[in-house]
């Protein structure tokens, strides 16, 4: 009887994909996805910038993947939306400039370039989750601003997409009324968002409505809930992309 290749996925990001400081949808999608022959690779590093992560491309090419996903932007936005993180971005980073907008579409666009010259290999692009919940606040509009950029690359390039910032945006509105959580620039909610899950064992959803919130943890990070969503979105996707095997 004849092997069959495992069909394998990259996924390319930050600490949404890494799966640290919030829900790991990563590592649910693979425990999905492992009985229909997915192999999965998580390059995702926390804090990073679309320009970092495209010096890690040798990595992901390496790998050879059939399929990556690429979900990034976050901290882009972050570093504008939180005026007294920039310096730290750039100097952590290693950045040749103060990240903008344009900088990361320059980023982006290198990263796109770069692994579509993997032959047979498929790019789905994911738009950025909110930052915060207040949908009117000028971290969502920049988020949404970004995002503009991103679907206009994936028309550009005939990339597939996966729009996460929409189904996330359409859940606040079936929440209803409600007091809903500003953006923050995370370090605080991030610690405590972490000492709740690693020490206290709590959920994170749970964490979640205890900092008034409904689909991140603090601010940034996904939760059960809004993970789940991405992990429904890209295993359709992937699925509908492997077809029979």
């Amino acid at each position: 009887m004849e092997d069959v290749q495992s069909f394998k996925v990259a996924c390319l990001g930050d600490s949404h994909t890494r799966g640290t400081f919030g829900y790991s949808w990563f590592r649910e999608l693979e425990c999905r996805l492992a009985g229909d022959g997915v192999e999965m690779a998580n390059f995702g590093v926390n804090g990073e910038l679309a320009y970092n992560a495209g010096l890690r491309l040798g990595e992901v090419l390496a790998f050879e993947p059939d399929l990556v996903v690429v979900l990034l932007g976050t901290n882009d936005v972050n570093a504008i939306a939180s005026p007294s993180l920039t310096q730290r971005y750039v100097e952590r980073g290693g950045l040749p400039q103060t990240p903008d907008k344009e900088f990361f579409v320059q980023s982006l666009e290198q990263i796109v370039v770069s692994l579509k010259t993997l032959q047979g290999c498929e790019l789905i692009l994911v738009s950025l989750p909110l930052l915060g919940e207040v949908l009117d606040h000028v971290a969502n509009r920049l988020v949404d601003d970004y995002n503009r950029e991103i679907f206009q690359i994936c028309e550009a390039h005939g990339l597939g997409l996966v729009d996460l910032n929409e189904r996330m945006k359409a859940a606040l509105a079936d929440a209803g009324k409600g007091a809903f959580v500003p953006h923050q620039d995370g370090r605080r909610l991030m610690l405590v968002s972490m000492a709740k899950h690693y020490l206290l064992f709590r959920g994170w959803d749970a964490i979640s409505r205890s900092h008034g919130l409904r689909l991140l943890t603090d601010t940034i990070h996904l939760n059960e809930r809004s993970g789940r969503m991405l992990v429904e979105m890209l295993s359709e996707r992937i699925l509908r992309q492997m077809g029979p095997r």
